[in-house]
């Protein structure tokens, strides 16, 4: 009998507790196929929390999961002020773990199909930038009248004045190709360069050879299985 969704969130336990996957039939198989320790570390605590949160303690209780279940779990992070990047990897281990299930018939269906995921700004820039009042209020900080001050203040205007100088230099060499750049053929093939060249410009910021580096990227990206083996794949994440 399917249950309601509001029964099911008035009995889940919400807590961060990691649980004994044990119970789950190749559990240590499935991670086991993830090249990427990291990965295997947060799908392990995403798949004993999910567990946790349902009060499951049988296989036969984890591979009767229905949509409902993972919806109350996606609320509930929801919630709990998760972000959507890591709602949307939770989910991600739930869904990869059922996906192994059903493939060795373990599991009949896959309750994360059709669970909507909260949308990720991809181009979206988390950190916050110095708006032009707030760099003239640090500069403005140091006591001018003393030596000390002079000293600090002094850093503060080449520390500010370099880093743009830096962010300029960076984008050169896609500047001096725009004229190249005006006959693509397409808006999706100028975007493309866009982000290569990003990409490029990126390795190099985290002091990487871009040749070598690409050369990695595209001989790994084939075999990623999920957007947590791809983002493993970033500059600062292979320094």
């Amino acid at each position: 009998m399917i249950r309601s969704l509001q029964s099911i969130q008035n009995q889940a336990v919400q807590n961060d507790n990691v649980y004994d996957l044990s119970f789950v039939t190749e559990a240590d198989v499935w991670l086991a196929n993830f090249t990427s320790q990291q990965t295997r570390r947060t799908y392990r605590t995403a798949v004993s929390q999910f567990i946790g949160f349902h009060s499951i303690r049988s296989m036969d209780d984890f591979v009767t999961m229905e949509r409902v279940h993972v919806i109350a779990w996606r609320d509930a992070l929801i919630a709990d002020g998760e972000s959507p990047r890591t709602i949307c990897n939770r989910l991600s281990a739930i869904s990869s773990l059922f996906k192994h299930l059903c493939d060795i018939q373990q599991a009949a269906t896959n309750p994360t199909l059709g669970v909507k995921r909260p949308r990720v700004q991809k181009n979206q820039v988390e950190a916050q930038a110095l708006t032009p009042q707030q760099v003239r209020s640090l500069l403005d900080a140091p006591d001018i009248h003393s030596l000390q001050g002079l000293r600090d203040r002094a850093l503060l205007h080449v520390f500010f004045y370099t880093g743009c100088r830096v962010c300029e230099n960076a984008i050169r060499p896609f500047v001096l190709g725009r004229k190249a750049w005006l006959f693509s053929v397409s808006t999706k093939g100028a975007k493309a360069s866009a982000n290569l060249y990003s990409l490029i410009e990126t390795a190099k910021a985290n002091g990487l050879e871009p040749h070598a580096y690409l050369k990695q990227v595209f001989t790994k990206l084939p075999n990623c299985d999920d957007h947590q083996e791809v983002e493993a794949l970033l500059p600062w994440n292979l320094k």
